[in-house]
């Protein structure tokens, strides 16, 4: 079965939304599920990690060039401003020519940018053929706010909604099945003191993070910071900057703790980077601004647990009981292979009304 895959991140950009598009492409053809993928170029602002594109060589892929959606003032774009149709005019014009070239049985889009919908919608009507899109952030991030009423309207338009977790389907009030993400294969192996590991953007999280090391002073660790760059003067701190995906292994080996810190966009904030730590059994800590839907998710999953600012005493208590092997938490999710799975199987029961037993 070949589909159209539309998204704006893909490999060798090193970030969340890549990792995902990427091992979705990895794992569909496992499936029967074969993707034409259209994508952009590489983005000059993000790292690049062209180790993930070695498995997927062989793929059929199609760049084109775009504006990044963040860089366009949304006055302009509102009701297709010139700027806003010079960037979906390639998705639109790349896409059209392989629909109208291969036999495609379907189209899948994954956002944000929330604007993609709009290529994926003009495509699913011109060529009458089923759409699948997938919501990895809420309507609290990027531009999902201002498309909120727009995703809502083209609810009937869209044949199947796949959410990130159950936060994102709450925020556009939509229904649709949720599929998380799959987890990064690891085990944690035996090593010397009390590691903790913090992985990708600074971005929405800096005001947290030197708030926690100035609170932790007292406490003994190494704090590894794994894909950022932030100017901070502290031994237990030791800045690795871009690591590829393939090598984040040896960083989650030695973990003691996973943690996250967020100063902006806080309620329904769920992040990827745990679905991928989260088949271990190294708990999570997260530090935030004010309270987050994520606090909750932690508690029901028993992985970890969240703190506001102000609630510092009792973080501290939770990182000596981490410290001292006095917590104890749970596996959580599946290998990124059977989260693919999952898409395929709910795509032929939804969209073609068919169980392959083989799956």
């Amino acid at each position: 079965m070949n589909f159209l895959f539309l998204t704006n991140y893909f490999p060798p950009e090193g970030f969340a939304g890549s990792i995902r598009a990427y091992n979705y492409a990895k794992h569909f053809p496992e499936f029967g599920f074969y993707p034409f993928i259209i994508t952009s170029f590489p983005s000059k602002r993000f790292p690049k990690d062209n180790s993930l594109l070695e498995e997927i060589k062989e793929f059929k892929i199609f760049r084109v060039k775009n504006i990044s959606p963040s860089l366009i003032p949304f006055k302009n774009i509102k009701k297709g401003g010139r700027e806003f149709k010079r960037f979906l005019r390639p998705f639109f014009e790349k896409s059209l020519s392989v629909l109208n070239k291969e036999k495609i049985d379907f189209i899948f889009v994954t956002l944000p940018p929330f604007s993609l919908l709009k290529v994926a919608i003009s495509l699913k009507l011109r060529k009458k053929i089923p759409l699948v899109c997938e919501i990895r952030d809420p309507a609290d991030f990027e531009s999902g706010k201002k498309f909120i009423k727009f995703i809502k309207n083209c609810e009937n338009l869209i044949d199947l909604f796949i959410g990130s977790h159950e936060y994102v389907l709450k925020s556009f009030g939509i229904k649709g099945k949720v599929i998380y993400a799959g987890y990064y294969e690891f085990e944690t192996k035996k090593h010397k003191g009390f590691n903790i590991i913090y992985t990708g953007s600074m971005r929405n999280a800096s005001l947290s993070f030197k708030r926690f090391l100035k609170f932790t002073e007292r406490i003994d660790y190494k704090l590894y910071l794994i894909g950022t760059e932030i100017k901070v003067n502290d031994k237990k701190v030791i800045k690795e900057g871009y690591i590829e995906y393939k090598n984040l292994k040896k960083y989650f080996e030695i973990s003691d703790l996973f943690i996250i810190f967020r100063d902006k966009d806080m309620r329904n904030y769920i992040p990827l980077k745990f679905f991928e730590q989260a088949g271990s059994e190294v708990p999570f800590l997260a530090y935030f601004k004010e309270k987050s839907n994520f606090f909750n998710f932690l508690k029901k999953l028993n992985k970890g647990e969240g703190f506001m600012w102000g609630e510092e005493e009792n973080m501290l208590l939770y990182i000596e009981n981490v410290k001292n092997r006095k917590v104890r938490v749970s596996f959580f999710g599946k290998k990124w292979r059977d989260r693919v799975k999952e898409i395929c199987e709910v795509i032929n029961e939804e969209i073609f009304n068919r169980n392959y037993g083989k799956f």
